[in-house]
């Protein structure tokens, strides 16, 4: 009974927070309304994250009659909370104050195979490094968040053997990060990551169902928010639209099944795909090209745009593959939003409006037309965000506590 009452009461905390954060400045009453909790229970907490230094009064509402009510918001510099990424191509950290904002944010390149405990001092490096840029207290640091490619547990903090890290078996990320850096560190898969972002501080804000993929240059990933908290299912398993099979004939993934999501949209695939149309002169468009070989995907991007025939057949296969995919997603799970993150969605409008065009043009589920397909709040610092949002839900509710005590 106790502990199911300090697992509610830590929940109501973050509920709190987070609501705060997302409507400041904002009134006792209207957060009661919005969290849906009893006035006594919103009074109680918002008085101890007072007296915490979490929460600062910030006026007074606007009105005629009677007395004004106290406005709330967020003590910005509270806490700073460590967000870091890690992909096949660098190393990205950034540093957030209370309220969610990067303040400093500081990358690293990342060349593949590299080993796990270079990659941890890299990551070590650039944390003390954005501290060191901010002038933060150390004291004041509530830890550290990692989003990672998976599979991984992200209970233990151990990244189990992700296919495109090759080398990496059962590498303990967190606990190498902790005792390195002496602040709490802990861990879940990015785009589960980005999924939280999204919802807390971007795009999904309001909606308690939503789904996210995110569009890599090497892969394709997925995370899915119910109820407000990010479905893991079992052994993390959950939100791998990346080997969704979306066409049987495709080619080998490095899981070893074919036709893969991300064997056939990744950013390295479309390149591919628009270098082998190329060569076979579909179009006679090789001839407008110096070298074939030498085309990149903002190139393939570009071209579509332009009308260039070769390119925007390419660009039209992978929105029809990415819906076949989300359209398992909306079966499965009928998320009131789609939220496309990661570089290939920042990269090409044409996509994203391809792929929102397949998705609410479909017939059944009847309801398909009123999802909305999002394009990502926070652009290139999704997975960064993402961990601070980790960070922050695992280490704040003890750090409050302390100081409460």
């Amino acid at each position: 009974m106790r502990i199911n009452s300090q697992i509610m009461k830590t929940n109501n905390v973050l509920l709190i927070v987070h609501t705060i954060q997302q409507n400041a400045p904002i009134s006792r009453s209207e957060l009661t309304q919005r969290v849906g909790l009893t006035t006594a229970a919103v009074i109680h907490i918002t008085n101890e994250l007072m007296e915490a230094g979490v929460l600062v009064q910030t006026g007074r509402a606007d009105g005629t009659h009677g007395r004004r009510a106290v406005l709330l918001d967020v003590n910005a510099d509270a806490f700073y909370v460590l967000g870091a990424e890690v992909n096949t191509s660098e190393i990205n950290v950034g540093l957030s104050d209370f309220r969610g904002s990067i303040v400093r944010r500081a990358s690293a390149p990342m060349s593949v195979p590299t080993s796990p405990e270079a990659a941890a001092a890299e990551i070590a490096a650039l944390v003390r490094r954005v501290v060191a840029e901010a002038g933060v207290d150390a004291a004041k640091l509530l830890g550290l968040g990692l989003a990672l490619p998976g599979p991984l547990d992200s209970q233990r903090g151990v990244m189990i053997n992700p296919p495109n890290l090759p080398g990496w078996e059962n590498v303990p990320i967190c606990e190498m990060l902790r005792r390195e850096l002496d602040i709490p560190v802990c861990c879940d898969r990015e785009t589960n990551a980005a999924a939280l972002a999204e919802h807390f501080y971007g795009a999904a804000i309001g909606y308690k169902t939503a789904a996210v993929i995110s569009l890599f240059r090497l892969g394709v990933g997925g995370g899915i928010i119910s109820g407000g908290n990010v479905l893991h299912g079992f052994r993390d398993g959950a939100g791998e639209i990346g080997h969704v099979t979306v066409d049987p004939a495709g080619p080998r993934c490095i899981c070893g099944s074919f036709g893969c999501l991300e064997t056939m949209v990744s950013g390295s695939a479309l390149v591919q795909r628009a270098q082998q149309l190329y060569k076979l002169h579909l179009d006679g468009g090789a001839a407008a090209l110096e070298n074939v070989e030498d085309l990149t995907l903002e190139d393939v991007f570009r071209r579509s745009e332009q009308g260039d025939t070769v390119c925007e057949h390419v660009v039209r296969q992978a929105a029809a593959h990415i819906s076949v995919a989300l359209g398992s997603v909306i079966n499965l799970y009928s998320p009131e939003a789609i939220v496309l993150a990661g570089p290939l969605p920042a990269m090409s409008g044409q996509l994203v409006r391809l792929i929102r065009g397949h998705v609410q043009a479909k017939r059944y589920p009847r309801h398909c037309a009123e999802i909305q397909v999002l394009e990502s709040h926070f652009g290139e610092t999704t997975f960064v965000m993402g961990g601070v949002v980790l960070a922050m839900d695992a280490f704040l509710p003890a750090r409050i506590a302390r100081r409460s005590g």
